[in-house]
């Protein structure tokens, strides 16, 4: 640890304290630090989430084993002994059940598996998704944002000020604080679902369900792709074609304004990169 981060040696993790806090409650609460100095350290970063998830594995790892305690793999039970053989291992391995203790952990297989099969209830149950959404996150357009991050670091940016910082300063201004960058993107996804597409005027139809997922792509920058099931929409095996493309045409236009045709032909086009 870095002794500008904690220059007294005090209020690590492991220091003894009256409220017993979480290693995901101590982390965020460091991140969320008044003054920044954790948020901003890369290293920090990792080192918090790389606690954070190992401790959560060992949680997981001590729940399986009290689990198993009498198990059975198929005619014999599960010891010390059977764990000894690789072939009884190599079978565990096949049949997953020696990962299935990693479904609470974001972003195991097991976890995404888990997702997965509650997707596919959820067409089950609900039927196929009207709409599939990709949302980007556009922070080199959101001067808010790096005004923001900037006023972390004790500089303060005018509007002005951000319209002429060139493409490189707005990443080294992004990189300077990721957390902050992928909370934004977090906020701003929460609240078009919130007040846009769950509001009386509903933009996309009468919303009734939806999933997200976040994901993080190769330049960093966080990533959400969506299902969403409205009411009363039409089905491609029940409606005609001629039904579906009117209620399709209803919601969905692909003209861009001229006043702002550059903007929307960049930040509006999905393309396909070598990091997707």
């Amino acid at each position: 640890m870095q002794s500008g981060k904690i220059p007294l040696g005090r209020s690590g993790f492991n220091t003894q304290c009256q409220v017993k806090l979480t290693a995901k409650k101590f982390f965020n609460q460091r991140l969320l630090d008044v003054d920044g100095r954790f948020v901003r350290d890369p290293q920090y970063l990792h080192i918090a989430q790389y606690a954070v998830e190992s401790r959560n594995i060992q949680d997981q790892i001590m729940i399986a084993l009290r689990k198993v305690k009498g198990r059975q793999h198929g005619s014999r039970r599960i010891t010390a002994g059977l764990l000894k053989s690789s072939t009884a291992v190599a079978e565990l391995l096949k049949t997953d059940q020696a990962y299935k203790f990693l479904q609470n952990v974001r972003g195991s297989p097991p976890y995404w598996q888990k997702v997965f099969y509650d997707v596919l209830a959820m067409v089950r149950q609900l039927g196929c998704p009207t709409w599939f959404m990709s949302l980007s996150a556009a922070d080199m357009h959101w001067p808010e944002l790096l005004t923001l991050i900037e006023q972390h670091r004790g500089r303060q940016l005018s509007q002005q000020d951000v319209s002429q910082l060139s493409w490189d300063e707005k990443c080294e201004i992004l990189r300077s604080n990721p957390a902050t960058a992928a909370r934004q993107f977090n906020y701003r996804v929460d609240n078009f679902f919130n007040v846009f597409l769950k509001s009386s005027s509903n933009p996309l139809g009468e919303l009734t369900e939806y999933f997200i997922r976040i994901e993080f792509q190769a330049p960093g920058s966080p990533h959400a792709h969506a299902l969403l099931w409205t009411q009363d929409s039409p089905h491609v095996d029940n409606n005609s074609d001629q039904e579906v493309c009117d209620f399709v045409d209803k919601y969905v236009t692909c003209a861009a304004k001229p006043d702002d045709t550059e903007l929307t032909s960049e930040v509006q086009v999905q393309r396909h990169c070598r990091w997707t």
